[in-house]
This record gives C-alpha cells, sequence and structure tokens, in this order.
C-alpha cells in the first residue's frame, strides 16, 4: 500500500499508515492487561504504534494550532470591521451635524 495521506487542513496531512499501525498496535492490547505475553513482533508493533501515535498527536496539535490561527484572523477582522464601522458612524453623524449647521446658516 502507498503512503497516502488524509488532509486535515491546509498544508496539515496525517498519513494512513500511522493510522493503521496505530490501529494494529492497539489490537493486541487488551491480551497483553490480562497478563499475555509479548512476541518479538508484537513487541515491535507496539513499538511502532507507539511512534504512530506520536505522529497523529503532533499533526494533531499542528491542526489545533492552524485553526487557532485561523480563528485569531477572523477575529482581527471582525475588530477591524468594528473599528470601521465605528469610524463610518463618526463620519456619518458629523456629516449630517456640518450639513445641519450649512443649512441653517443659508
Amino acid at each position: 500500500m502507498a503512503n497516502e495521506n488524509v488532509t486535515h487542513a491546509p498544508g496539515i496531512t496525517i498519513e494512513k499508515d500511522s493510522i493503521v499501525g496505530l490501529v494494529s498496535a492497539v489490537s493486541f492490547l487488551p491480551n497483553v492487561l490480562d497478563g499475555e505475553r509479548l512476541t518479538v513482533e508484537q513487541v515491535h508493533q507496539l513499538e511502532e504504534g507507539i511512534r504512530h501515535a506520536k505522529d497523529i498527536a503532533e499533526e494533531t496539535a499542528n491542526m489545533i494550532l492552524h485553526a487557532l490561527r485561523e480563528a485569531d484572523i477572523h477575529l482581527q477582522v471582525l475588530r477591524q470591521s468594528e473599528g470601521l464601522k465605528q469610524a463610518a458612524e463618526e463620519f456619518l453623524e458629523n456629516a449630517e451635524a456640518a450639513l445641519k449647521r450649512h443649512s441653517m446658516t443659508h
């Protein structure tokens, strides 16, 4: 199987092999918890599963950071929009007041 990727956000991917490796390593874990001894192959699978879990955790953290950055950008845009709205409202009030003063004098 080719090393396929699952894209979760722009520039952030988790390899499908990581997910498959993790699931494979976890599949025999209940037996170990019941007291069975691990074979050498299972130890290797478990070590590989741990590496995959770390990769997935790192990519998940990257996805969260990406989402937080996106949210921060949106918040900044909203704040700027609010500032522009207030400036436009002040301009409108000043323009209306200027028109009233002008119409009273003419």
